[in-house]
């Protein structure tokens, strides 16, 4: 296949080369859904940097917070089709290909095979996915997932999940999610909701706000005004590329903030 855009493979052959893949005997063929995501080294995954089973006193450690959101700025012009600007990472990275987000809650960095497009709103089949989508890569057993809509959203959750099919099975159980609204958001919830949904007053989550794709949008929308004119293979080739590199500069920082919090 003839790439016009030479930047734009360069991009993805960089990307390969760096998560070694780039001289994988099966070819690009052999990388798999999310193994070119620069991972957030600080979230607990399994069989990484998770010790021990931890007593149930200490258990909260291990808990996973991802935050689920959509971003409206990063739309995309009705220009061009796949046949005729083909994307090339096709889910290795992020799949970045629209609006709707799940990150990491605690560290502000994006999960792999967490973006999509959204195409009439924020709907619950389009959010469903990207949620039960990042939830196959790396996930504990305790998962906190942060929504604007979370007292809604979470109520048929496992009922939707059950008709999905395999691809998207959690390993989770009911009792192993909790599903809470971040804090700005709670204040206009009616009273139950900020019984039953608060940070605040779910044991095991420190002072976690719950807000982190807030402070994320605002560099990735400065992306939008070039995207929303690309063609669709663009457009998630260049997201995907600003994403990674976005978890890359969290990741460098990692040890200067831990240099600092010695202090």
């Amino acid at each position: 296949m003839l790439v016009q855009d030479q930047y734009q493979e360069w991009c993805h052959v960089r990307m390969l080369k760096w998560h070694g893949h780039g001289n994988d005997p099966t070819g690009l063929k052999g990388t798999g859904h999310g193994e070119c995501v620069v991972h957030c080294l600080a979230c607990p995954q399994p069989g990484v940097i998770m010790g021990p089973e931890k007593s149930v006193k200490e258990q909260y450690l291990d808990q996973l917070f991802v935050r689920v959101d959509a971003n409206f700025r990063l739309i995309r012009l009705n220009v061009s089709n796949d046949i005729r600007n083909p994307g090339l990472n096709h889910g290795k990275g992020t799949v970045a290909s629209g609006v709707g987000a799940v990150i990491c809650t605690r560290h502000n960095m994006w999960r792999p095979c967490s973006v999509m497009d959204l195409h009439k709103g924020e709907d619950y089949l389009h959010m469903d996915y990207c949620v039960l989508s990042s939830l196959q890569h790396d996930t504990p057993r305790d998962i906190i997932i942060s929504y604007d809509i979370a007292c809604q959203w979470g109520v048929n959750f496992w009922e939707r999940v059950g008709i999905y099919g395999s691809d998207l099975v959690l390993v989770q159980t009911p009792d192993n999610i909790t599903f809470l609204v971040p804090k700005f958001h709670l204040a206009a919830h009616i009273k139950k909701c900020q019984q039953t949904h608060s940070f605040n007053k779910t044991p095991g989550v420190g002072q976690t706000d719950g807000e982190a794709p807030e402070h994320t949008w605002a560099s990735s929308n400065l992306v939008a005004s070039s995207t929303k004119e690309m063609g669709p293979g663009s457009q998630r080739d260049t997201l995907d590329d600003h994403f990674n590199n976005h978890n890359w500069c969290k990741v460098i920082m990692f040890d200067e903030l831990r240099s600092r919090l010695q202090l």
